[in-house]
């Protein structure tokens, strides 16, 4: 997906040179920054996670008959919620 994304760039805008209009063709891809930052920002909690699941006591805790139920009964509601928006796109795709 990011190979075809970034080829359509390269093919629809101007190679930056020195002119301001070629910079200007550019400037709707500053946008895309805070999506870089969220993912940097997903990538710290993940390492963070991982650093913190070596401890006993939280694997311990993962392992909790109830911390599985609460685990399982949060991803049905997610998907739940999700399911809407699936049939819709599956259903404007056919």
């Amino acid at each position: 997906m990011l190979v075809a994304v970034t080829a359509r760039v390269s093919q629809s805008l101007p190679l930056f040179g020195a002119t301001s209009r070629a910079a200007l063709a550019y400037s709707p891809l500053v946008l895309l920054l805070p999506t870089a930052t969220i993912g940097a920002a997903v990538v710290l909690v993940m390492l963070a996670g991982a650093a913190v699941s070596t401890s006993s006591g939280v694997r311990h805790l993962w392992a909790h008959p109830r911390m599985l139920l609460a685990g399982r009964l949060l991803i049905a509601v997610v998907s739940l919620a999700s399911l809407p928006g699936f049939i819709t796109t599956v259903t404007e795709i056919l």
